[in-house]
Parts: structure tokens; C-alpha cells; sequence
């Protein structure tokens, strides 16, 4: 056991190394999925205390957001 750990003391560390790195990059691109809202509605819904809109035009959705009453906001353009 002594003699395959000095022998092979590289590809241990080298395989180590890839495992850590595979599930750090598997944790890292599974934790900001998530599901959008579905952009070709244009009813408002309510958030909370937000209220969000989307307009279709031209290919794109526009969002809007309004903080509690207050006149809508542009947010962002997402092309459909």
C-alpha cells in the first residue's frame, strides 16, 4: 500500500482534484436553475408587494415592474 501510494502519488492527487472540481461545477450550475414565468401572458401579477406586466411586441416581451401601486417600471426585454 505504501509502495502504490508513492508510486502513483500524482495520479491520486490529479484524480481528486477532477472529482472536486465535477461537483463543484455540478452544484454551481444546478443552484441558479429555475423556472421563468410564462412571458406571453399579459395580465399582471401580483408578487407581494409587486406587480409585474408583460407587453409583446415585435418578438420581444418587455417587463414591467410597480412597487405597491406605484407607476410601472421597465425591468428588462427578453426575446421570445
Amino acid at each position: 500500500m505504501n509502495s502504490f501510494i508513492k508510486q502513483n502519488w500524482f495520479r491520486l492527487l490529479t484524480g481528486t482534484s477532477m472529482l472536486l472540481f465535477s461537483a463543484g461545477f455540478f452544484i454551481r450550475s444546478v443552484i441558479p436553475a429555475q423556472a421563468l414565468p410564462d412571458l406571453r401572458t399579459g395580465a399582471g401579477q401580483n408578487s407581494g408587494k409587486y406587480t409585474y406586466w408583460v407587453v409583446a411586441s415585435e418578438g420581444y416581451a418587455y417587463i414591467f415592474q410597480a412597487y405597491d401601486g406605484a407607476s410601472p417600471t421597465y425591468q428588462r426585454k427578453t426575446k421570445l
